[in-house]
């Protein structure tokens, strides 16, 4: 109804002593919800700006493990190995950059997740 928690604090004690309000509050009160209702539609400027922002913020996450699964799938998973020689080295060294991703990406689910529920938590209050 467009009414914030400080009108609905002020209004209660009047809703609690009538059952019908007298016609100066009920227009005390549908002025508020205009006012309110005014008041929201001149603000979504700043919080669009906010709100693209923090989608940019919490999708870097899912941003760098797409980046990290397609780096696997080209890089560190070479079709064919020969393993003598010089592609001993090479191909401990894909491991290891295997293994590094990995853990890369179970992090950046890890702070994705806890970002979000972070959000959540700050949005709801």
């Amino acid at each position: 109804m467009w009414l914030t928690e400080q009108d609905l604090k002020e209004l209660e004690p009047l809703v609690q002593t009538d059952t019908s309000l007298p016609r100066d509050k009920a227009d005390e009160i549908l002025s508020r919800q205009v006012h309110n209702l005014i008041k929201n539609r001149t603000q979504p400027a700043l919080t669009s700006g906010l709100q693209r922002w923090r989608r940019v913020l919490l999708s870097m996450p899912f941003v760098v493990i797409w980046v990290a699964f397609a780096y696997l799938l080209f890089a560190c998973y070479p079709p064919a190995v020969f393993l003598w020689g010089d592609a001993e080295g090479w191909y401990k060294s894909v491991e290891s950059k295997r293994k590094n991703i990995w853990w890369g990406i179970i992090i950046a689910l890890a702070v994705g997740v806890v970002g979000n529920l972070f959000v959540f938590a700050l949005s709801s209050h």
